[in-house]
């Protein structure tokens, strides 16, 4: 075999480097383009009740995410806000979902937690004994009776009586019901 001398060795360096130049080789390590994908996932949500009476548990309806190019990520949607199934009020939920390229899509469901119909009195103890049925049935904490947690660990969402304390309600013509009143 003929040894090269160096001469010889610097054209064929300087040749490789020409070929390599010419078909995009680089002794740079290569950079990904970047992505074209602009478009977000759709994001849908499942109909179901908007409406939810007070006490009752709220069900997820449902939701789908897809993406033209990620497919089915309907596991990655992040859910914010809930219903407090326990005060009547209105609810926004947030859902959103990001792809691989970035995109976002967002959503937003409303639900309206309500009464029953025939309630007189609505008394949630969230810090006062207001009454929240809209017949402003207010009671007065009369000495005796302090804020404390309630069954489910909410601070100041009870009423513990020592015994000489009790919470007082006006008369109402609502609040008579033709038989012994007993309320709970």
């Amino acid at each position: 075999m003929k040894k090269l001398n160096r001469y010889t060795k610097q054209i064929l360096l300087a040749g490789f480097a020409a070929f390599a130049a010419l078909h995009g080789c680089s002794s740079e390590p290569s950079v990904a383009p970047p992505s074209t994908d602009t478009t977000p996932p759709v994001l849908t949500l499942t109909e179901g009740d908007d409406t939810l009476l007070i006490g009752v548990p709220w069900d997820e309806p449902g939701y789908t995410a897809i993406d033209e190019k990620d497919g089915n990520i309907s596991s990655n949607v992040v859910i914010s806000g809930e219903p407090n199934e326990l005060r009547p009020g209105r609810y926004t939920i947030t859902y959103s979902i990001t792809d691989n390229a970035g995109n976002t899509a967002t959503q937003s469901r409303i639900i309206d937690v309500i009464l029953h119909p025939s309630t007189v009195a609505f008394y949630p103890f969230s810090g006062d004994a207001d009454d929240y049925s809209g017949n402003n049935l207010h009671g007065t904490v009369i000495d005796g009776a302090t804020l404390a947690e309630d069954r489910f660990g909410a601070d100041s969402s009870a009423y513990h009586f020592d015994g000489t304390g009790y919470i007082e309600v006006d008369y109402n013509s609502l609040l008579r019901s033709g038989a012994a009143d007993s309320f709970s």
